[in-house]
């Protein structure tokens, strides 16, 4: 019994002084970003052979003024689509900013081949 209420009043105390105990706040805030961060994303690519990838580098100059440069790239069935952007952000507080920037986007058609009319009757369309 004693060896009960000792271990009892053991793990009371750690978890009392683990609940008490806070962690600094963390300044994960865009406006905080100082250096390079790089991001990206692609998804499995799908039945119809659709790709679909994404990419962000963004640079912190100051802790208030930032570059962002962001790129996508999609294909579907028939075409291929690409765009990318160049954007300037300077941030007046925490939840505020000023954006000026570009934005590039071309597509292209593919060239038809006896896959691609397949699948594309299949999707309820039909080429000669």
């Amino acid at each position: 019994m004693k060896i009960l209420v000792l271990s009892f009043l053991f793990l009371f105390v750690i978890v009392s002084k683990g609940q008490t105990t806070e962690d600094e706040p963390v300044t994960n805030l865009p406006s905080s970003l100082t250096g390079i961060s790089i991001s990206g994303h692609a998804y499995p690519v799908s039945a119809f052979g659709d790709v679909h990838k994404f990419f962000m580098v963004q640079y912190g100059i100051t802790s208030g003024i930032q570059l962002e440069l962001q790129g996508f790239y999609d294909t579907y069935i028939l075409s291929e689509r690409s765009r990318s952007s160049l954007l300037g952000k300077f941030y007046l507080n925490e939840k505020l900013y000023l954006l000026s920037g570009l934005e590039v986007e071309v597509a292209t058609e593919k060239k038809r081949t006896v896959g691609s009319a397949i699948s594309s009757w299949f999707c309820g369309r039909y080429w000669l």
